[in-house]
């Protein structure tokens, strides 16, 4: 038996109270470090639409190191592997700085090759994170939970892309010389979170396995049907997060607006999936994840066909407003599928299983992000659409489609119907925890630094 199931009540406390100061730092770091800021920075070198496919989907695409990291890792420490690879993958961010003395494409692969270095690290973190998080939460609080960790993380995220705002506004930083600033200053905040996760009371140790294993373990996952199901759904969702990511070079290369309006539109994206993550959250483990799937995937289709269907011409609030619905109802999606996908993990062997979900996952971004990539190109090429984008959002609304249809064949027993769920949800919906600004200071609070003595003496 593991050790981490006999962690006593406090225990798990003070573990989830280190684990959100790791959340809240972490936050600020990634949005520094992260998808936008190296996108965009690509875009300033003419990044192609396949690159900027590969970079939007690399993270997953990385995945394809758990084919080794089993046996790499073998009998290491979970809580000890976490650490160091999300320390790594921060520092690694200061290469960036190469970008200065390099143009045109020599600076493009060397951030192509930068940030896969980094997803290499960080996929092995995540991994490692999923296995933590299950050490540490009981099953029937994980849908709470995961609500719970996001709105902390978007918390952070907004204080991140305000900084990113203010910095590229200021006009000698506008280009590549604020971009590279930023992942500078991310590689700080991303030190700073790591210091919270070093003594997790989790115990746990990834076993001896080899790395054909994961090939193992996926065949005997997915012969269950619900798993499979499962599994297409999160495919489905994966494919739709990669697709979707070309909303930032629609609005940078087709309506033309500056980085740090990207940044300005980010901050609103981030209001936006807070409230969503607010509203799900005293829901998410009542009325069941197959309705929040059903409403969510069925808005998607116009979501998506509202952003084909958009002109170049459209003002920006007009574009904030599709991008603050977009985020909305995606945010309620991921959060219950990733809520699924960690109900779904074993008791025992979470590292491994967590390896297999990302080597999964990095065979379908490499399709996804490469798709996406030549369905931009041939949308550049046609002069008989809206604009480039339009086959590209087109695509993302079959997809939608297909995640509806998929979606209502799960089985829960216990969850509502659609009309049930709209009804329950309009009954208990409470404004007041939307506005709750005591709750969001708390909340907040929780993960600054200044509150690590405090915690450990609760």
């Amino acid at each position: 038996m593991l050790l981490t199931r006999e962690l006593s009540a406090k225990q798990r406390a003070i573990g989830a109270q280190k684990l959100l100061r790791f959340v809240f730092l972490n936050g600020i770091g990634f949005n520094f470090i992260g998808e936008t800021s190296v996108v965009l920075l690509a875009m300033q070198f003419n990044a192609s639409n396949i690159q900027i496919g590969y970079l939007n989907s690399c993270f997953h695409i990385t995945g394809i190191i758990a084919i080794l990291a089993p046996s790499i890792l073998a009998r290491a420490r979970v809580i000890s592997v976490f650490y160091h690879a999300w320390t790594i993958r921060g520092f690694i961010c200061i290469l960036y700085v190469l970008t200065l003395f390099f143009s045109g494409q020599s600076a493009v692969m060397i951030i192509l090759v930068v940030f896969t270095v980094f997803n290499i690290f960080r996929t092995v973190g995540v991994a490692m994170l999923d296995a933590v998080n299950r050490s540490l939460v009981p099953p029937n609080a994980l849908g709470a939970y995961v609500a719970r960790t996001n709105t902390q993380w978007l918390y952070s995220a907004m204080i991140a892309q305000t900084a990113c705002f203010l910095l590229l506004s200021y006009k000698p930083l506008a280009g590549v010389a604020g971009l590279v600033l930023i992942q500078c200053i991310g590689t700080v905040f991303n030190t700073l979170g790591t210091r919270s996760v070093r003594d997790l009371p989790v115990r746990d140790r990834i076993p001896a396995a080899a790395g054909m294993n994961i090939f193992s373990t996926a065949i005997r996952v997915l012969k269950d049907k619900e798993m499979r199901i499962l599994f297409i759904i999160y495919s489905l969702n994966l494919t739709l997060f990669i697709m979707l990511a070309f909303t930032i070079p629609f609005l940078r290369k087709v309506v033309g607006l500056g980085s740090n309006i990207i940044f300005l539109y980010t901050i609103f994206m981030t209001l936006a999936a807070l409230l969503a993550s607010r509203i799900i959250r005293p829901f998410t483990d009542r009325i069941g994840k197959k309705p929040i799937l059903l409403i969510t995937s069925g808005t998607g289709i116009f979501i998506a066909l509202g952003w084909a269907f958009i002109p170049a011409t459209a003002r920006i609030p007009e574009l904030f407003a599709l991008g603050a619905v977009t985020i909305f109802f995606s945010t309620m999606n991921g959060q219950t599928i990733n809520a699924l996908m960690l109900r779904a993990m074993p008791s025992t062997d979470k590292a491994n299983y967590s390896f297999m979900v990302r080597f999964l996952s990095a065979i379908i971004a490499l399709g996804a992000g490469f798709a996406a990539g030549l369905i931009a190109d041939a949308g550049a090429h046609s002069h008989m659409l809206v604009h480039p984008f339009m086959l590209t959002f087109i695509t993302a609304a079959f997809i939608y489609i297909l995640l509806f249809a998929i979606s209502t064949r799960i089985t829960e027993h216990k969850s509502l119907s659609i009309m049930d769920s709209a009804r329950f949800i309009i009954t208990h919906f409470n404004p007041d925890d939307i506005l709750d600004v005591r709750g969001i200071i708390n909340t907040i609070s929780q993960g600054m630094p200044w509150n690590s003595k405090r915690s450990r003496h609760r």
